[in-house]
């Protein structure tokens, strides 16, 4: 996909995931749930530039399986009553372990 974007193939495409401010206000305390929907309402004028990365609720597992089928790193999971705590961790980064592009990169994929 990087290639693409190099060569001018495709017009760059940003992928939001959360929001922090809505409107000049401070929204990190809120849950999850309603910073997303914030951010739905903002990016509606920006459809062409931007792409919102949307969960799937209970279907973690369907989507990790279908992620490792494409061969792509992994998913992310989060709660979505959490607000947001910044310098602490409230997400989980669940890796493909057959990641094709891991070489190099083991620290990644190994267990603490």
């Amino acid at each position: 996909m990087f290639a693409h974007l190099m060569f001018g193939r495709r017009p760059p495409i940003f992928v939001a995931f959360d929001v922090l401010v809505d409107r000049g206000e401070d929204v990190r305390t809120l849950p999850l749930a309603r910073r997303k929907a914030a951010l739905k309402r903002l990016a509606r004028g920006a459809k062409r530039w931007i792409a919102l990365a949307d969960g799937v609720p209970g279907q973690g597992r369907r989507l990790f399986d279908l992620v490792a089928e494409m061969d792509l790193e992994g998913i992310v999971a989060k709660r979505l009553v959490d607000p947001y705590a910044p310098g602490r961790t409230t997400w989980w980064k669940i890796l493909n372990r057959s990641y094709s592009q891991k070489v190099r990169r083991s620290e990644l994929f190994e267990r603490t």
